[in-house]
């Protein structure tokens, strides 16, 4: 914290808090910036207040002050051009923001409670940003594994069968994902892709059945515990055992 022998900004004496990272920020590297940075931080308000402006009453948030590049620039003793420019850096930097009409611009402190405000409450929103982040991390290596299974199943597939499947296709991706939430693992979709392709690699007419919509199906489980061997499985064996074929006939 740094404490204030006198009053400033809002006519108001107190202090501001500077968080370490100040240290590894671009703020940091240049003198004028990191002066035009705390004055900011000095300006804001610390709570919601009604300031006159001329003949006109503006709201300001915590975090807020009304800017005037005159006034700041006798306060900083700093050129006009170069407080505007330096401000337009600290935006850049979203460090501030800046909203101006014909009268007058507010600069908002960007995440002022964050820093500013009171620890407890500053811890929580701090930690639950951390658990923001860690949720979100979470989620786009879910996301990245379930892109890879996908591609280690149907990569394994056309490894087996000498096929040319694709993994980014909608229909065997909804048939991975079905079995993959009845609990089954991706050594569970090798098994099985080794087992037909034993069965029926050298077999012209169920060749032709070693493809995702067939092996990923709604047999999978059963495909899953046969033998190797194909005289050790029933005439079930046909995926399409029991269906009419339709001829031409009557």
């Amino acid at each position: 914290m740094f404490p204030l022998a006198h009053k400033v900004g809002d006519k108001v004496p107190g202090w501001i808090k500077l968080h370490r990272q100040l240290l590894e920020s671009t703020v940091f590297d240049n003198s004028d910036l990191l002066k035009v940075w705390v004055w900011c931080l000095l300006k804001a308000t610390h709570r919601k207040r009604k300031q006159l402006v001329g003949l006109q009453e503006v709201m300001l948030e915590e975090g807020q002050f009304i800017f005037g590049r005159k006034k700041a620039s006798e306060e900083l003793k700093l050129s006009e051009s170069k407080v505007y420019r330096l401000m337009k850096i600290l935006k850049s930097e979203n460090n501030i923001s800046m909203k101006s009409n014909n009268k007058f611009t507010i600069i908002t402190v960007e995440n002022w409670t964050l820093y500013q405000g009171d620890d407890k409450e500053n811890e929580q929103q701090m930690n639950n940003k951390r658990t923001t982040n860690e949720q979100q991390m979470n989620t786009n290596k879910n996301v990245k594994n379930v892109k890879n299974i996908y591609k280690d199943i149907v990569e394994y597939l056309n490894e087996k069968t000498k096929k040319n499947f694709k993994y980014t296709t909608k229909k065997t991706k909804s048939l991975i994902d079905a079995r993959l939430k009845e609990g089954f693992s991706l050594e569970d979709f090798k098994k099985v892709i080794d087992i037909k392709t034993e069965q029926w690699l050298n077999d012209k007419k169920m060749n032709s059945y070693l493809r995702p919509e067939t092996l990923f199906g709604n047999k999978f489980e059963g495909y899953l515990n046969e033998s190797t061997n194909p005289k050790d499985n029933g005439p079930d064996d046909d995926p399409y055992a029991g269906m009419k074929v339709y001829t031409g006939g009557e």
